[in-house]
């Protein structure tokens, strides 16, 4: 899904978010939600390429966790902004989202957005 990410980030001229979370972890859920929500599931679906990393129990996609720099480590949900030569850009981590999160509308994809073009 990374692969094909990156090849589709390079035509569209767009990052990548990287998605890094877990079934299991109530902040990862909200994050899902707050993406799916109308005022950013469609803003964000023209302005990146969304890769949803999940970690299991830290027990899958390791090899994944490790090539970024083992973003786990900063605990989940963890959101990195990728660019199409995949280079990283920004780590967000759960902190940071977590209050972006409890904004309204859409201060999600305007957080992100406007992260990208830092």
């Amino acid at each position: 899904a990374i692969e094909q990410a990156l090849r589709s980030a390079k035509v569209n001229h767009v990052p990548i978010l990287l998605v890094f979370g877990a079934e299991w972890c109530e902040a990862c859920r909200e994050l899902d939600e707050a993406m799916r929500k109308p005022a950013n599931a469609q803003r964000l679906a023209q302005a990146f390429r969304l890769v949803k990393i999940d970690l299991g129990n830290f027990d899958r996609n390791g090899l994944v966790n490790l090539a970024y720099g083992s973003p786990s480590r900063l605990g989940i949900p963890t959101v990195l902004i990728v660019s199409s030569e995949n280079k990283i850009y920004y780590t967000a981590t759960a902190p940071v989202l977590a209050n972006v999160i409890r904004q309204n509308g859409s201060a999600l994809y305007d957080f992100l957005s406007k992260t990208a073009k830092q």
